[in-house]
């Protein structure tokens, strides 16, 4: 079984990505003016942080909500000073495409409606581009990840070390044969087959590096 030894540093990368390679990208922010919100009059919110604060600080209790529009959050940021919250998601399942801004004017009034009072919400998108983040061999398969090799290129340059990568694959990903939309799963891996694999961008920096699988697509043999 494979146990990398990894540095606990999170990187993200998925900008970076887009730049060089085009496997991910991110729909620009949207401005849309939230609903009208209406206040109950028992509301208090003298004492409290601010509406931005408590949902920046309620990552856990949003989940379900976010599930619910079949989204997930990647990143969220604060800033303070603007009483402002940044926000990315993804879809689940479909990471090919975002939501309308129907539905993302439904997302951002029901994250008002569940935090309590409107604030600075922007929201931006992310999807993976037709550029994979990755090409190469399955070198190992464990109980929900793939070791994958790419021996056309070299880890920092060193002779003795080709790329790898271990990738998580979970519920959310989607597994394919090229040419073909019939969802498979981990159990038709096998070592020594060519993949596509598409991340979201977030890299644990370690060797080999670790991410999650959004597509991964089986190449002929």
């Amino acid at each position: 079984m494979f146990s990398p030894t990894a540095s606990k540093k999170l990187i993200s990368v998925g900008l970076l990505t887009t730049a060089l390679t085009g496997c991910g990208s991110m729909a620009p922010i949207n401005n849309i003016e939230p609903a009208p919100f209406v206040q109950s009059a028992d509301t208090d919110f003298t004492n409290s942080p601010s509406a931005a604060k408590r949902f920046h600080n309620s990552f856990e209790d949003m989940q379900e909500l976010l599930t619910s529009f079949g989204v997930k959050q990647m990143l969220s940021s604060l800033d303070e000073s603007k009483d402002t919250v940044q926000i990315q998601i993804r879809r689940m399942k479909d990471h090919r495409t975002s939501l309308n801004e129907s539905d993302l004017a439904k997302l951002r009034q029901a994250i008002f409606d569940k935090v309590g009072q409107p604030f600075n919400l922007n929201i931006t998108q992310f999807e993976i581009g037709d550029n994979p983040s990755n090409i190469g061999h399955i070198q190992q398969i464990n109980d929900n990840s793939l070791l994958i090799e790419d021996d056309t290129k070299l880890n920092g340059g060193k002779k003795d070390m080709p790329e790898r990568m271990l990738y998580t694959i979970d519920s959310d990903t989607n597994i394919t044969k090229e040419g073909s939309s019939d969802l498979l799963s981990i159990h038709d891996f096998k070592v020594g087959q060519h993949v596509k694999i598409w991340n979201e961008g977030f890299i644990l920096e370690s060797y080999p590096g670790q991410t999650s699988a959004l597509d991964v697509i089986i190449l002929p043999e």
